[in-house]
């Protein structure tokens, strides 16, 4: 028979199971405690504060992803941008400024301004050019150009791009029925007519959508994406600014001949700016300083002996418009169309002709 006093358990054993069920309840309390933080954060009622909220542009980790990863990352979390929607307006509205080598000479720069209709046509374009800024490509800092950049004295050229048929094709938009890299880049391999393109190539043709329409969230994501994802091309990144002094992410890489600095705003995914280098020289520096919708076309300037064409009043709302030429026939292939660059300025020469240009 065994005594009351065997049946009592030794001390040491009643002192672990104490300290068993004193962890027991500081776990519950611990989940308890937890959930009711987080209830807080996403539910802040009378007397609670909320948790910090992240800034937008904030990624986690941001310094321990590569370059290729850190574009995918923010393309998970953009945030609207003067590009969606069209509360300003039925036009769109793209502004930037060229810094650019010449074929021998100085830095030049020009400004150009673009408005398009919602059918995609590009109605007015004005621009206006230094062929000199006295600096030396050794000595070009963006910033300190930007700060002395001044047009008042500069005349503008316009052109009626209705009356150069190089400029009809519409805004890539996407068809949001699957994958939007695969869709882009579908489309971009349409344009090219399915032709494969070195990613020196590819990586022009993703950053000219934001000189030729405006870019809206889902697309800008997949510019992105599409970034990271180009074979053989390795990103690496650091906090920036661009030269209108803008906080940004710069993204390098080396492409053969070329270097690119490609300088997003992390939260919205907009283009801020892109330098290009080629053969260790500056090629060029753009400066995107607008891109938004807006309830007016164009603006009045005065037509100057530069203009390209003719300058008409058919760029303008409520006058008809009479073509001087037929226009070409429409093409069935979604954007099976050549985007040419204006290569008699050099403004936006691409990268296609730097071999002969340099």
């Amino acid at each position: 028979m065994t005594s009351s006093a065997d049946q009592q358990p030794k001390p040491a054993h009643r002192q672990a199971r104490r300290w068993r069920w004193v962890a027991v309840g500081a776990a519950v309390l611990l989940v308890l405690v937890s959930a009711g933080t987080a209830a807080a954060y996403l539910r802040p009622g009378e007397g609670q504060v909320p948790l910090a909220v992240t800034p937008p542009g904030t990624i986690l980790g941001e310094e321990q992803l590569t370059g290729n990863l850190l574009l995918h990352a923010v393309a998970s979390q953009l945030t609207d941008s003067a590009a969606d929607g069209r509360s300003g307006g039925p036009y769109s509205w793209i502004e930037d400024v060229v810094w650019y080598k010449s074929i021998q000479g100085p830095i030049e720069v020009a400004e150009e301004k673009r408005w398009r209709t919602p059918d995609g046509k590009l109605y007015l374009g004005v621009t206006r050019r230094v062929d000199d800024i006295g600096v030396r490509e050794a000595d070009f800092d963006p910033i300190v150009a930007y700060r002395k950049l001044n047009f008042s004295r500069v005349e503008p050229a316009i052109v009626d791009s209705r009356e150069d048929h190089q400029d009809r094709e519409p805004d890539v938009t996407l068809p949001g029925n699957g994958d939007g890299v695969h869709e882009l880049t579908w489309m971009l391999s349409a344009q090219r007519q399915f032709q494969d393109a070195i990613p020196r190539v590819k990586v022009d043709e993703l950053l000219d959508l934001y000189r030729h329409q405006l870019v809206p969230k889902p697309l800008r994501a997949a510019i992105l994406r599409a970034l990271a994802d180009l074979p053989d091309v390795k990103f690496t990144h650091v906090r920036s600014r661009d030269a209108a002094m803008r906080e940004g992410l710069a993204f390098k890489t080396s492409l053969g001949n070329d270097d690119y600095m490609i300088i997003i705003d992390p939260a919205t995914g907009d283009l801020l700016a892109v330098q290009e280098t080629f053969l260790g020289h500056l090629f060029s520096y753009t400066l995107f300083t607008r891109a938004e919708w807006t309830d007016q076309l164009g603006e009045p300037v005065k037509p100057t002996p530069a203009s390209t064409l003719v300058p008409t009043q058919t760029a303008w709302p409520g006058v008809p418009y009479r073509p001087s030429a037929q226009p070409r026939p429409a093409v069935n292939v979604p954007l099976a169309i050549e985007r040419r660059r204006d290569c008699d300025s050099g403004l936006l020469l691409s990268s296609h002709h730097r071999t002969e240009a340099l």
